[in-house]
């Protein structure tokens, strides 16, 4: 046998041993197996995707949506500017800003995409925001994303920041809940109004081409200060989550809404996009909820003007 044939015969066997491991740490068992054993010997898990490396706290609960489900709602945010640049809606080479980037998942799909120059990453969470600059750095995407550790609110100053239930990361906010649970922790954090975050980041309201906002229930106070610092001209992807604000405040923010935009697309919180998502507006969307259904008490939301 020839070194040659040695060489080709071992390649041979590491793919094969490649391909094994990847089929065996890709069984649901296995990997729910694997996921108790990082908590408990582990503080943090990188996953290594195709185009992208991204660090977990594996003490949170919405890390191990992303371990068990890689790329957790990518498909989302790609339906989404397919969406946007099928209506002429998004201009090239601009940035995107996003409010409420918890540790960086959506910011690396955003910027995947091939449609943003930049991205502002707004979170005011500080073992988010820690996690959300290493993920910037790992995947090379720190020069095109300011990372800002401030809360997105109505004015300049300080709030107090409520956490709820334990190892739920996502699920911080400036508002207190509705239903009386308790929060599990808070602390102070700065505030800063839309106008002034892109002061921060040394960016023009006309280079921003598509704003996201995931603020656990304070999108009401965070939507004019989009529309003001921004005009209608940018199109919008919130959050419409009245089981945090309560209905009339639902009712508030949904006129709001029909008063500034003229159209809106539904996406459903949590599940793929089908790809028949109809156009409308606020008004017919308005009125085809039935807050006694829970899918319209926490669903997603495009805001745009043709």
């Amino acid at each position: 046998m020839t070194p040659s044939s040695d060489s080709s015969g071992e390649r041979a066997h590491q793919g094969f041993r490649h391909r094994f491991w990847e089929w065996f740490f890709d069984r649901p068992r296995v990997r729910r197996n694997l996921w108790k054993h990082l908590r408990r010997d582990f503080a943090a898990v990188t996953l290594r995707r195709p185009d992208y490396l991204f660090t977990l706290d594996v003490a949170d609960h919405w890390s191990k949506k992303m371990f068990f489900r890689p790329d957790w709602q990518r498909s989302t945010v790609n339906h989404l500017v397919d969406r946007l640049r099928e209506m002429n809606l998004l201009e090239p080479g601009k940035t995107v800003l996003e409010l409420g980037a918890h540790i960086g998942s959506h910011t690396i799909y955003l910027h995947s995409t091939g449609a943003f120059a930049g991205a502002i990453a707004v979170e005011p969470h500080p073992d988010n925001f820690a996690l959300l600059r290493h993920n910037m750095v790992q995947n090379g995407l720190d020069s095109a994303t300011s990372c800002l550790n401030v809360a997105v609110d109505e004015q300049e100053g300080r709030a107090e920041f409520f956490s709820y239930g334990n190892g739920f990361s996502a699920q911080g906010s400036l508002q207190p809940r509705l239903d009386g649970e308790q929060p599990t922790a808070s602390h102070w954090v700065e505030t800063c109004t839309v106008s002034s975050i892109l002061s921060r980041a040394e960016t023009d309201a006309a280079d921003i081409s598509l704003v996201h906002i995931d603020v656990e229930g304070v999108e009401y106070r965070v939507l004019p200060g989009v529309f003001h610092a921004l005009g209608p001209r940018v199109p919008v992807f919130t959050e419409f989550f009245p089981g945090l604000y309560g209905l009339e405040r639902a009712g508030e923010m949904l006129d709001w809404i029909g008063s500034h935009y003229a159209s809106c697309i539904r996406f459903a919180a949590e599940v793929a996009p089908t790809g028949d998502e109809t156009v409308m507006s606020p008004k017919q969307m308005a009125e085809g909820l039935d807050f006694s259904n829970p899918e319209d008490l926490w669903f997603d939301l495009l805001l745009f003007n043709p």
